[in-house]
């Protein structure tokens, strides 16, 4: 592996490690919307299992968010989840990463107007 993947992998769990966690989850009802991707196992917990290769962090973070206020006791990772989707690694020991899951790190992407065009 290259040194700067290296770099990049360790400054993106860096920077996802300084994202506050917020209050504690409240309970929510099964039934309830679930972000893109996510489907319910069981009572109280989600699998994201389609691909989900990222996107804007913001979306992400409220995402995550939506996770706890639901009451999720567990998220099962089982599928690709790259760039911004490995925000929800922030549920630390209520996230399981199956043996098929891909996770997937890259460099810092800064978007102002120029690069939007």
């Amino acid at each position: 592996m290259k040194r700067h993947t290296v770099l990049c992998a360790l400054l993106s769990c860096a920077i996802i490690a300084l994202v506050p966690q917020g209050v504690g989850a409240r309970s929510g009802p099964q039934s309830a919307r679930l972000p893109h991707g996510m489907q319910w196992e069981a009572p109280g917990v989600v699998r994201l299992s389609r691909p989900d290769r990222g996107g804007f962090l913001a979306n992400y973070l409220a995402d995550l968010e939506r996770l706890k206020a639901l009451g999720v006791r567990q998220l099962r990772i089982d599928t690709t989840c790259a760039s911004a989707c490995t925000v929800f690694l922030r549920l630390g020991n209520r996230v399981c990463v199956t043996n098929r899951a891909r996770i997937g790190f890259h460099h810092i992407v800064l978007w102002n107007r120029s690069t939007l065009g």
